[in-house]
């Protein structure tokens, strides 16, 4: 079999990235089950994704004790959280982070296939790493949708240029926008 290129560059980065989103729903499912001797473990291990402008951002965060509320809130429900969904990831030449990717995914326990946040993450030395997070909001000021930096580095959207390339995995149907995009 030969091996592309891409699949040389791509392929780390997307197991990276389920690997990602498989531990941040495990921890929001203990972080729901007030389960603390899990969560923190989880916590930790999440935070070793991103730079340490990121740690606590993923949507859980280390706790030093039970929250009781939450507890009682899901003490009978089914708190298995499933992992957002990976879309695709397109990979730019960038003027700060040299090669970096862009990961878009849904919200985790997704009950749309629509881009809820991306990731931007670089290779460091041996390592691949999460340098920023932005959220798909609604900007009620300019009254449309927009991608918001929600933790890590300011990247330039608007100046990141053309995608050198594109793993694409499964379609954003339920949004006409971010469809239109993926099919870019």
């Amino acid at each position: 079999m030969l091996t592309t290129q891409m699949e040389k560059i791509e392929l780390p980065v997307v197991a990276f990235m389920q690997a990602f989103l498989n531990l941040q729903a495990s921890a929001l499912s203990a972080y729901l089950k007030q389960d603390i001797k899990i969560l923190n473990p989880l916590v930790d291990e999440l935070n070793s994704y991103g730079t340490q402008h990121l740690q606590d951002q993923f949507g859980v965060a280390y706790q030093k004790k039970e929250d009781h509320d939450i507890a009682a809130l899901y003490e009978n429900e089914d708190v298995s959280c499933t992992p957002a969904l990976l879309f695709m990831i397109r990979k730019y030449n960038n003027h700060q982070f040299g090669k970096i990717y862009r990961a878009y995914v849904s919200a985790v326990n997704p009950h749309k296939k629509a881009f809820s946040k991306c990731y931007f993450i670089i290779q460091q030395k041996e390592r691949l790493l999460i340098v920023a997070q932005y959220s798909f909001i609604e900007n009620r000021k300019k009254n449309q949708p927009e991608w918001e930096n929600s933790g890590g580095e300011d990247i330039a959207l608007n100046r990141l240029g053309k995608a050198i390339e594109t793993i694409k995995l499964i379609a954003p149907e339920d949004n006409p926008q971010h469809l239109k995009d993926y099919s870019i």
